[in-house]
């Protein structure tokens, strides 16, 4: 995007560049009929760290995810809450694995190589009872 005080304003650049010397980081999030190839809703946000990734920007648009929906995603997307909240509503979600979690292809659904369903455990240490969604 253009680099002037208005869009610096709105949407600013990265923090680790130094000023004048990079342009504003516009996030765009779009939730898109593959069937009809039209965009079904989307939100832009300012890169502006915590709390305004691709999860946040999902949430604000969540409500145009219907049943029998499947969600395609990459792997910034696959948690926890993202599919319990997909499932709620009777969605499915596809997306690749997260880089950081390790996952064990001896267990769960072989689907084919290196392609299975897998099930995530609820990370929240307070609660009393184990959760597991399996998608």
């Amino acid at each position: 995007m253009a680099d002037t005080p208005e869009n610096q304003a709105d949407y600013p650049q990265h923090g680790n560049q130094k000023k004048s010397c990079g342009f504003p980081i516009l996030r765009l999030l779009a939730v898109m009929s593959l069937s009809m190839g039209t965009v079904v809703d989307y939100e832009v946000d300012a890169y502006n760290g915590k709390g305004t990734g691709e999860q946040s920007s999902l949430r604000e648009i969540f409500s145009c995810i219907e049943n029998d929906d499947i969600v395609l995603g990459d792997r910034y997307f696959p948690s926890f809450f993202l599919m319990a909240d997909l499932k709620n509503i009777g969605a499915n979600g596809i997306f690749r694995g997260q880089a950081q979690r390790h996952y064990d292809f001896r267990t769960g659904e072989r689907m084919g190589k290196q392609d299975h369903i897998a099930s995530l455990r609820d990370p929240l240490k307070f609660s009393n009872q184990k959760k597991t969604i399996t998608y």
